[in-house]
């Protein structure tokens, strides 16, 4: 019988659960038969609410919000038209973003993070939306220089800055700690943020994966006396983006 409105016309308020004719017989069985007759719910892989808004995952708010930052920064805050060429790499910058504001304490370079895994309905260890989740780990994230080529989505060529920039915060972390205060804080965490920020505000208009390699050696220089010089090529190199590399055509990938 349907769960029709009563004579009232409202509708009624009974939980009620659909079975297959076969199913109830059975248990029909059990309890003739005075077995106490035990049931629960699985909920499928894919529980949650029936729509999935992306402004409800931080990571991609904190991406989006980056492309501001990095627009704004790069050139100088009155020009927003210097990320416009080819190789440039305003989703990495905001990749970078949505990693250092969702880093937990207990993280590691190693730790497998993906973007936008809630609105994918990813489990939070899922690879998310990118061609690779982001890693130190060479084994999960293998990204190079080299893998920008005949790439054509900016996110493609995003996903490579982004693994690199993310090996130097962790990079920095191993040297100097974690502090989980990212406004005030004086860790390697901390003081990785202020080079790659201060990297924007430095490189040139229109910028290639090396300018803004060089743009992070001249910001540790003004910040930190340019200490982390080898650290910064000991990264780079590690991702195809070394002493040899060469960046060529701008607009070019």
């Amino acid at each position: 019988l349907g769960m029709a409105g009563g004579v009232d016309g409202s509708e009624p308020g009974i939980v009620t659960v659909s079975m297959k004719a076969s199913d109830c017989n059975a248990i029909k069985v059990l309890l003739d038969a005075g077995e106490v007759v035990t049931a629960s719910i699985g909920l499928p892989a894919d529980s949650g609410p029936e729509s999935v808004g992306s402004s409800m995952d931080n990571g991609v708010i904190a991406h989006e919000y980056g492309h501001g930052i990095s627009n704004r920064l790069t050139g100088g805050p009155g020009n927003t038209g210097c990320l416009t060429n080819n190789e440039q790499m305003g989703e990495g910058w905001s990749d970078f973003f949505a990693l250092i504001t969702t880093v937990r304490p207990g993280d590691t370079g190693a730790t497998k993070r993906g973007i936008g895994n809630y609105s994918d309905r990813q489990p939070i260890d899922g690879g998310g939306i990118r061609r690779l989740p982001y890693s130190t780990d060479f084994a999960i994230n293998n990204h190079d220089m080299d893998d920008v080529i005949g790439t054509t989505a900016p996110h493609d060529l995003g996903e490579v800055w982004a693994t690199a920039v993310w090996d130097l915060y962790w990079a920095m972390v191993d040297i100097y700690g974690f502090d989980e205060d990212v406004i005030n804080g004086t860790g390697g965490n901390n003081m990785a943020i202020q080079i790659v920020m201060d990297g924007m505000k430095l490189q040139r208009c229109n910028p290639g994966l090396l300018d803004g390699r060089d743009a992070l050696f001249t910001a540790d220089f003004l910040n930190y006396d340019g200490i982390h010089e080898c650290l910064i090529w000991e990264v780079f190199a590690r991702r195809g983006m070394g002493f040899d590399a060469e960046q060529n055509d701008r607009s070019d990938r």
